[in-house]
This record gives C-alpha cells, sequence and structure tokens, in this order.
C-alpha cells in the first residue's frame, strides 16, 4: 500500500563528470563476493610493467569485469583489446603480455566497489567509439597496480542498461549507463594492514609480494576512442580525449546527511544536519577555509502512487545561504490526492562550492499512506482524540554524490583556449544568405543563435523544445552521415534558441577532406523523425 524505497544501508556513491556526456559513479561497498565463486585473473603487461586484476570468464555476468571487456596498452594511446573467446587472442602474439590464474589459498568474502558510468540522454556517441576505464592504485613501490582496463565499445549493446530513474544533474538527465564490480580499495588496504607479513593477502598475491601503497587514494583515468583498427584479427583501439582524478577509497562527508519527517501537523520537515546536529557550526568551519564558499540547495521530489504506478508530480528547489540552525518546512499539495495510495518525498541536499563548482550531494526519503492530508484543501477527520494519524516512515540512507568537476567547470577548463564561432541565424529570413562557417584542423566549437521574425518584422530568438535530440550533420564520401551530437552545457539555453556544438580534432580532419560542403542542423523527435532546421557551408 505504500512505496518502499529499497536503499542500502551505508552505501556511498560520489560522481565526477568524465566528458560533457558521461558521469562516472564510484560506489564503494556494493556487493559481497567468495573468491571460491568469483576467482581472480592477472594480466601481466610487459610494455607498461604493470599488473591489472580481472575476475575469471564465469564472473563475466556478476562483475563484467572479466578478460574479453579488458584492454592492455602496447604503444602509447594504442590499446589491444583481449577478446578470449576471439581465435585471435592478444597474448598468442605478443610476448609481452600474459594472462594467468591467481590461485588464493584462502577463500575472502571479498568486498566489491560498483563503476557505473552514466550516459546523458540522447547521446549516442557519434563523435567517439567508446571509452577506456581504468581504477588503480598505487603500490608500496610507487608502481601502479590496475584493478580494471574496462573497454566500452559502442557496438557492445548488450552492455548498456536503461535507467528506470535516471540521474539528474542540475538540469541535465543520465537515462543509460554501463556498469562492471572491481575489489574494493578499501578492502584491500584494511585486509593487508591486518597482516602485513601474510603471503596470503590479496594485496601480496595481486602485486607479486610488493603491496600496495597504504595511502587511502583510488585513481580513475577515461581515455575517449577515437579510432578503432583491425590488425589480423585483432581489435585495437586509438585513444583521444583523457582524464584522470583521484578520490579517497572512503567517503570523507560521511557525518553530513539529508534529515526529513513527516510530523503529526501535516508538513514535512527537513534539512541538512552534520552528525546528528544543525549544520551551522560545519558550514562557519568549512567557509573559513581560503577557496571555500559553500551554501546548500535543497531538491524535493514528489511522487505519488496511483495503483500500481508511481508519478513524479512535483519538484521544489530552494537555495540555502544561511539561518543554517533552522529546519524547513513544507506541506505537499499531492495532484492526485483523492486517488492516491501513498506519496513519497525524495530529498536531496547540495553541498555546493561557489568557488571551484564542488558538489557533495546526500539524499534521504520518506513514504506515507497519508495522502488525505496534502490535497488542495486539506481533510479533516474527527477520531475522537484517541487515535493518532497513520505515518509510515522510511528511514534516511546516506547516498553521497561528489560532482568534483561538473559541467561549468569543465566548459571553463577544457574550452576557454578555444575559439567560439558565433553565429546569428534568421529561420524564417526572406533573403538569399548563406551561413559560411571555417572548419579549421583543430578542435571547433560552434554556437548557433536561432531567431524568427514575426508579422511586425521583430526578431525574437527560437525556443526549443528539450525533448528532441540536435545534431549537427554532414555527408561523407560515401554518402553516410556525420551526427555530431549538441554539445551541453549552461551556458548555453535553448529557451533562448542557442545550439552548441563541438567538433574534435580528428574529426575536424576528416570533414575538411569531405567533397560536400554542405553542414545541416536537424532536430530530431524521440520517434526518430528528422527536421532540418537550416544549412549552411563550410569552408576549410
Amino acid at each position: 500500500m505504500y512505496r518502499i524505497h529499497n536503499k542500502k544501508q551505508g552505501m556511498t556513491s560520489v560522481y565526477f563528470r568524465l566528458s560533457p556526456y558521461f558521469m562516472l559513479e564510484y560506489q564503494y561497498n556494493s556487493n559481497n563476493w567468495n573468491t571460491a565463486s568469483t576467482k581472480f585473473r592477472k594480466i601481466e603487461n610487459g610494455h607498461e610493467g604493470f599488473n591489472t586484476i580481472v575476475n575469471d570468464n564465469d564472473s563475466t555476468k556478476i562483475t563484467s569485469n572479466v578478460v574479453d571487456n579488458t584492454v592492455v596498452e602496447i604503444e602509447n594511446g594504442k590499446y589491444a583489446l583481449l577478446d578470449n573467446d576471439s581465435a585471435y587472442f592478444y597474448p598468442n602474439v605478443d610476448s609481452e603480455v600474459a594472462v594467468e590464474d591467481i590461485i588464493t589459498p584462502i577463500n575472502y568474502d571479498t568486498d566489491y566497489d560498483r563503476i557505473r558510468i552514466h550516459m546523458m540522454s540522447g547521446y549516442n556517441l557519434d563523435d567517439i567509439n567508446g571509452f577506456i576505464t581504468n581504477i588503480y592504485l598505487r603500490t608500496a613501490k610507487d608502481s601502479v597496480l590496475r584493478l580494471s582496463n574496462f573497454a566500452f565499445d559502442k557496438g557492445r549493446k548488450d552492455l548498456i542498461y536503461f535507467n528506470p530513474k535516471p540521474l539528474r544533474v542540475k538540469q541535465f538527465v543520465f537515462d543509460k549507463y554501463i556498469e562492471y564490480y572491481v575489489p574494493s580499495p578499501e578492502y584491500i588496504i584494511s585486509q593487508q594492514i591486518s597482516d602485513p607479513s601474510s603471503p596470503n593477502t590479496l594485496a601480496y598475491l595481486f602485486t607479486d609480494g610488493a603491496g600496495v601503497s597504504t595511502a587511502r587514494n583510488i585513481y580513475c583515468e577515461y581515455n575517449a576512442i577515437d579510432r578503432t583498427t583491425t590488425e589480423n584479427g585483432i581489435i585495437y583501439y586509438h585513444s583521444g580525449e583523457n582524464k584522470k582524478i583521484s578520490f579517497n577509497t572512503t567517503d570523507e562527508f560521511d557525518l553530513l546527511t539529508a534529515d526529513i519527517i513527516e510530523n503529526d501537523k501535516g508538513c514535512v520537515e527537513y534539512a541538512a544536519k552534520y552528525d546528528g546536529n544543525p549544520i551551522e557550526d560545519f558550514m562557519f568551519s568549512l567557509n573559513s577555509l581560503a577557496g571555500n564558499s559553500y551554501y546548500i540547495i535543497h531538491d524535493l521530489l514528489i511522487v505519488e502512487q496511483i495503483g500500481e504506478s508511481f508519478q513524479e508530480t512535483d519538484n521544489i528547489n530552494t537555495v540555502q545561504r544561511d539561518d543554517y540552525d533552522s529546519v524547513r518546512k513544507i506541506r505537499p499539495i499531492l495532484k492526485y490526492a483523492d486517488r492516491a495510495t501513498s506519496f513519497s518525498v525524495d530529498y536531496q541536499i547540495r553541498l555546493f562550492n561557489d568557488t571551484d563548482g564542488r558538489s557533495i550531494v546526500k539524499r534521504a526519503s520518506i513514504s506515507s499512506m497519508n495522502t488525505h492530508l496534502y490535497g488542495e484543501i486539506p481533510i479533516r477527520l474527527n477520531v475522537g482524540g484517541t487515535t493518532k494519524p497513520l505515518k509510515i516512515y522510511n528511514k534516511r540512507y546516506d547516498n553521497v554524490m561528489d560532482v568534483k568537476d561538473n559541467l561549468v567547470n569543465l566548459i571553463k577548463t577544457k574550452i576557454t583556449s578555444i575559439y567560439v564561432d558565433n553565429n546569428a541565424i534568421v529561420l524564417n529570413s526572406n533573403n538569399e544568405e548563406i551561413y559560411e562557417i571555417e572548419i579549421t584542423p583543430f578542435d571547433n566549437l560552434f554556437k548557433f543563435n536561432l531567431s524568427k521574425k514575426d508579422v511586425d518584422n521583430n526578431t525574437a530568438p527560437v525556443e526549443l523544445d528539450s525533448i528532441s535530440t540536435y545534431f549537427m550533420s554532414f555527408i561523407k564520401n560515401d554518402n553516410s552521415k556525420l551526427n555530431i551530437s549538441e554539445f551541453l552545457s549552461d551556458e548555453f539555453n535553448k529557451n533562448e534558441g542557442q545550439l552548441a556544438f563541438k567538433i574534435v580534432k580528428t574529426q575536424s580532419m576528416d570533414i575538411r577532406n569531405y567533397n560536400n560542403k554542405f553542414f545541416y542542423i536537424i532536430s530530431q523527435n524521440p520517434d526518430g523523425l528528422e527536421t532540418v532546421l537550416f544549412k549552411g557551408i563550410f569552408k576549410i
């Protein structure tokens, strides 16, 4: 009769922007498997001098972090796919690469962390062939121990999952993901610390006895796949855009929580708390440090249960810059109070640093059957003063989102050196103007300001809908199309008719060789119908 949020207690996630279209979610202690059933294998790469740890092929449907999904770097930016199911298994032709089983003398119940790469809604990887992510630790001898070197090829549709509850970051929606698991770095380090001389620990077995560094740091590297080649039956990936990040093996803001309850007066109370207390002192201490200018953003999502379905009916957003001792109150107005059997309030706090854009997000949720109290006109029930209204609570859970490089910062750090070509386009103009752009042999970022004229010949921005996807399209020499997905950021507003497209260097070099010099800006609705907004020509 009421909605139950099946969230694991104590699990924490941190989030990082990998590219404009991918968000990394790293979830601590997501699962636990015994080494008797989920065995380990070691990939030795003599080209780098590093080991990569994966699971055996029987674990494909469990962790997905197996030899078949793994690459080894054999030259700078060139990776060979280790397809164990292929007749062309790379270690058979390269003596520098070897794969062997790891025999664990003792079977351990091993903690695993989950890596989930969220993909932005509408993005189809038209500009890249996929990506490679590797999670690694430093060893005690200052070398590298890779816990994954996972390759996603955009042709691998079997690795893509659709998220029934998409991830939302600001106005951006991520509705698909790719995921795999790695043995928990915190588990590996803690096991080594508890028994440093044992030859049976995972740290000892993974590093050939060297051990891992006890500095509790996790490292992640992302490489976009710009090009794919096949040589003698072996698939090679050539990397392009690169990003490296590091973070703690545990949640550094574990005492920060989102707190929400339904009181007995028909209101919902919500607040951010630190170690169970108001956050006034915590915020003062945080903002007393140089480079910090933190405040709180509160988000509440109202979900109503009608029969077997759940409908999101309201989303409330407020900003708090002071008065951190106070508890906020709200009385949700349910859209279907007369027939909803229950409702829930999903609560999220975002601790946002205005200086560098860093965000730490925590979530909580409550569920209630008291829908009659939250219609437009609340119903008063005569219960004779003997019965209290039924309240069903779901205890809060912690789930931290740490976006250390949000899209605004990404734009500032990666695009400021690129010339932005601004183009004003009047869609219903009667003149014969041909819109012309120049494509250089480097990265190009184009911004189009779309407008139209009214009956009085006044120009106004075109309001572009948010359910369609937009592409910049070119005709290749074989008459197929190259579609460049829209470049999304806070700096470009579709409500004001603004569209932006980034063409990376490798694409620019190809486009400059096309015989057809026309380009098209097209919109595609959810049914796949494409409409040309306008066309122009490019010069080189």
